[in-house]
């Protein structure tokens, strides 16, 4: 899907609301809904098992979420830094802001 295409319209606040719709369609499906049906199929014993315990997931979850954060905010070559008002939007817009509290879910 070309950029251009999304470029010049729909913008608010500074982002384009559009691409932001479409990338994180996209970004859901490749990045979560495929990997998972996949192991569902090919493995289906370990479709109720944990993949990561909470150790593990803090482990990962810490250097990404402080390493993502540094890049947002670092301007680069070809980008300016990230806006606060950008990254506080995308705090209450993720899907998942912790763990729910509920191992069941």
């Amino acid at each position: 899907m070309p950029i251009k295409n999304f470029d010049g319209y729909g913008y608010a606040f500074g982002m384009a609301i559009p691409w932001a719709i479409t990338i994180s369609i996209w970004h859901a499906l490749h990045a979560f809904l495929y990997p998972l049906v996949a192991i569902s199929f090919f493995f289906p014993y370990h479709r109720q098992s944990p993949w990561l315990n909470r150790w593990t997931i803090l482990l990962l979850a810490i250097p990404t979420v402080l390493i993502g954060t540094l890049m947002f905010f670092h301007p680069q070559a070809n980008r300016t830094a990230g806006q606060p008002v950008h990254f506080i939007l995308m705090l209450f817009v993720s899907p998942e802001n912790g763990p729910s509290g509920n191992p069941e879910q």
